[in-house]
């Protein structure tokens, strides 16, 4: 999310690791928008591999991470993230296993 806009996007991805973070973030993110001088992310290891600190040292993107255990630190990401899971749901049954 672009704090300055509000600008959400969502990508789907088939894993949390951090090449595959790091892949989106470049294919679906940086090379429409461009490279961003700061990028701000929970605790996630996904986002503090050195993997993804190589990626944006390389690319000279400052990072810095929310509080730990301090979801409400990103208040507007979570808020998008809530909004996304409650639309997904009205496509899933309760009942269903897959």
């Amino acid at each position: 999310m672009d704090y300055f806009t509000k600008w959400p996007e969502a990508y789907v991805i088939p894993n949390q690791e951090a090449t595959t973070v790091a892949e989106a973030l470049l294919r679906d993110w940086i090379w429409r928008f461009g490279v961003p001088l700061l990028l701000h992310s929970d605790q996630g290891t996904n986002f503090t591999s050195a993997v993804f600190t190589g990626l944006m040292d390389l690319l000279g993107v400052t990072k810095t991470r929310t509080t730990p255990l301090h979801p409400q630190s990103d208040g507007m990401v979570e808020r998008l993230n809530r909004t996304i899971l409650n639309h997904l749901s009205l496509f899933t049954h309760r009942n269903q296993n897959d």
